[in-house]
């Protein structure tokens, strides 16, 4: 196997994360996140997003979006996602088994409207049925596609009209934020609560819920130890998450990611492959025939996403440790196989 184009968390973790590491590794803290590091990392995730926010650490996005949802909705109470969102496809039904329904609208390009919103409001007329009271959006999204800050601004305020929480999955907000010429900021101001993820960004493990809306955070420590979601070390994620903040470290990872994706689409553009979604970040999408796939396997590793009969669509994914050169050498080889 030459190369693995499968996912963006196949390797270890960035060198600088894993130096940090190192040099604590024996330096004690107090356990449960209720330790320094983690308190000043809480003050330096408020300055940069310009809000007072409260932080939580946990290890994994199932994890974080199991734990927010079934923190924020009571029982009766259901969230709002497109259908190729991933707390519908691909968590094992963990939010539904939390007892809490996904409803679901048509995804366009991975994204949802606040025209789905509201006509999903609509349905949902009295106490027969679950009452809508969340809108789960990911950035980027399922599909690799980006929302940009009017559309998150106009998705926002359709939520709070219709009293709604806006929960942002930000498995790959590193990413989006590259993309789309965003800030950290434009993403806490038009939510009320979100999560950054490391796993994708050159953290070992790990993911950071951010929440701005206060009445979200209380006993929120409650709830996640009840979830078993509470680590005992969160003050090793603590340290990687700070190292990630400081001197834009994240963005420069996520800037590497979406370079080299768009070197990898220009690539395959340029040979006539099929490109099936409008690709903003670091998920390429492409169509091919089963003949190159079958070819195209025994030298890579990539997901397939879907099958067409005589062809599939395969998911290509970089990551903040892709190089140039991997990029070049896979478009050599698979324009050798399309000939």
């Amino acid at each position: 196997m030459k190369y693995s184009f499968r996912n963006d968390y196949s390797e270890v973790g960035h060198p600088e994360i894993l130096k940090v590491l190192l040099d604590n590794a024996y330096t004690q803290n107090v356990g449960y996140g209720f330790d320094d590091v983690t308190n000043n990392l809480e003050k330096l995730v408020s300055d940069i997003c310009g809000n007072d926010v409260n932080i939580v650490l946990l290890s994994g996005g199932t994890q974080a979006n199991l734990v927010v949802i079934s923190k924020i909705l009571s029982p009766y109470e259901a969230v709002i996602a497109v259908d190729s969102g991933h707390i519908n496809v691909h968590e094992t039904g963990a939010v539904e088994g939390t007892g809490h329904k996904v409803l679901t609208v048509p995804a366009v390009n991975g994204k949802i409207t606040p025209c789905d919103i509201e006509k999903v409001v609509a349905l949902h007329t009295d106490c027969h049925m679950v009452l809508p009271k969340m809108v789960y959006i990911s950035n980027s999204t399922e599909v690799g596609t980006v929302y940009t800050k009017e559309e998150l601004e106009n998705i926002y305020k359709t939520c709070k009209e219709n009293n709604l929480y806006l929960f942002i999955d930000g498995a790959r907000i590193s990413q989006a934020l590259y993309a789309s010429n965003m800030s950290l900021k434009n993403v806490v101001d038009n939510c009320d609560i979100c999560y950054f993820g490391g796993t994708k960004t050159g953290l070992p493990y790990g993911e950071m819920i951010i929440i701005k809306n206060k009445d979200i955070s209380k006993n929120f420590h409650y709830h996640l130890k009840n979830r078993g979601a509470m680590l005992a070390k969160t003050y090793v994620l603590s340290m990687m998450f700070t190292k990630l903040l400081t001197d834009d470290l994240y963005l420069k990872l996520g800037k590497n990611a979406v370079e080299k994706c768009n070197i990898l689409k220009q690539g395959l553009l340029d040979l006539g492959v099929e490109i099936c979604y409008p690709n903003n970040t670091n998920q390429l999408f492409v169509k091919l025939d089963n003949k190159t796939i079958d070819v195209l396997s025994n030298m890579y590793a990539f997901e397939v996403w879907e099958n067409l009969g005589n062809a599939k669509v395969i998911r290509l994914v970089t990551s903040w440790a892709t190089s140039e050169e991997k990029v070049l050498e896979f478009l050599k080889d698979i324009k050798e196989i399309i000939g």
